[in-house]
């Protein structure tokens, strides 16, 4: 019997707890404390002179007209990946402007601009100049039979994904959200 009330007690302070728990959630809305459900978690991996990536766990050539493949530039020491195949699988609209070598990235999910041209270590971020590698100023998108390859880090950062590289395998994987 003794048991019995110590058990129905502490089932009851659980309960009360998480009645409590609950209702704050609903009386606060979303918080950091309760992390929200509409945030899908994507991720691109790729692997250096493989055509091929996954998209979300999808294998497909990254470029379907090309055997375009990410490329390490040894004197950088940069990874470098084949633009469009890859950004539009992150969301984001491509502008090419052959006149001026002139790349024109636009996710409208952030509202991130970033405008890129061929051979020039600079970029716009939101109309700001900056360098796309602040500890290599020779880091510059470049064309490769016809396919314009951009350095994956500055891109990835700058469209709010999480960009990792793991050396052994000289493998890619970005990661990001919809929002």
């Amino acid at each position: 019997m003794l048991i019995q009330k110590t058990c129905n007690t502490y089932a009851r302070v659980f309960c009360s707890i998480l009645s409590g728990i609950l209702f704050l959630g609903l009386l606060f809305g979303s918080t950091h404390a309760f992390p929200s459900l509409d945030k899908e978690l994507h991720s691109i991996e790729l692997q250096i002179d493989n055509p091929f990536m996954n998209v979300d766990g999808v294998s497909m050539k990254i470029d379907p007209l090309s055997e375009a493949a990410p490329i390490i530039v040894p004197s950088w020491k940069r990874s470098m990946i084949p633009l469009r195949g890859v950004l539009e699988h992150m969301g984001t609209t491509i502008e090419w402007v052959a006149e001026e070598k002139k790349i024109t990235i636009y996710k409208e999910q952030t509202s991130t601009e970033i405008v890129l041209y061929i051979d020039q270590p600079k970029a716009l971020v939101q109309g700001d100049t900056c360098w796309i590698d602040e500890e290599n100023h020779r880091v510059a998108p470049f064309i490769v039979d016809k396919r314009a390859y951009i350095p994956v880090l500055f891109v990835g950062k700058t469209l709010r994904a999480k960009v990792t590289w793991y050396p052994k395998n000289k493998f890619i994987s970005i990661q990001w959200t919809d929002k």
